[in-house]
C-alpha cells in the first residue's frame, strides 16, 4: 500500500493482491512497469520478457541480486526504501529504452 501511495500521484497504478490477479493484469496489457515483491516469483518470471520488473523486497542485498539475475527482473530496490528512492527507481525503469 505504501508503494501504491508513493506512485499514484505520478502514475496510473494497478494493484494485485494475489499472483493470479497480477498475472491477469499483465495479460490485459498496457503496463509500463511491474513492481513486485519477492513473493511474486511466478509473476516476475512470466512478465520480465515483455515488461520491465522492479523487485522491491526486504531480502538482503546479495539475495536480491541473485533473484534479479535468476528471475529476469530489470532492477531491485531493498526495503525499507524512501518514497523518493522508489519514485526514482520507477522513473528510471520507465524511461529506459
Amino acid at each position: 500500500r505504501v508503494s501504491q501511495l508513493a506512485l499514484e500521484d505520478r502514475y496510473d497504478v494497478v494493484t494485485a493482491g494475489t499472483v493470479e490477479a497480477a498475472l491477469a493484469a499483465v495479460r490485459q496489457g498496457g503496463l509500463a512497469l511491474v513492481v513486485a515483491d519477492s513473493f511474486a516469483k511466478e509473476v516476475v518470471r512470466y512478465v520480465s520478457a515483455s515488461v520491465p520488473v522492479l523487485l522491491h523486497s526486504g531480502h538482503a542485498a546479495d539475495h536480491l541480486c541473485s533473484m534479479v539475475r535468476d528471475w529476469g527482473a530489470r532492477a531491485w530496490l531493498q526495503k525499507p526504501s524512501s518514497v523518493d528512492e522508489l519514485q526514482r527507481a520507477v522513473a528510471r525503469l520507465i524511461e529506459e529504452p
